[in-house]
């Protein structure tokens, strides 16, 4: 029986991914905010809180570039990075 990590996880929880997470945009990779914070993140193992699981676990991933447009997002949001226009 093959069982994907993500039916553990609850449809709200799922819901909430779905209408937060983004990907990053081509032209947010070339950014140098969006570098510095990968190269920060790169190597970590990430737990978010609509990665819980029906029994109460957290799940973890490798970071990725959608770890880094949620911490630029946040920043952005609190006025810590200019907010960025697309070129």
């Amino acid at each position: 029986m093959n069982i994907k990590i993500d039916d553990d996880i609850s449809e709200e929880n799922k819901r909430i991914r779905r209408a937060t997470w983004r990907d990053p945009l081509p032209y947010e990779l070339e950014l140098d905010e969006f570098n510095a914070v990968w190269d920060c993140i790169k190597h970590w193992d990430i737990g978010l809180p609509f990665d819980i699981t029906a029994s109460g676990g957290q799940l973890y991933s490798s970071a990725s570039g959608n770890h880094v447009v949620a911490i630029l997002d946040a920043l952005r949001g609190v006025g810590v990075v200019k907010k960025l226009k697309q070129p």
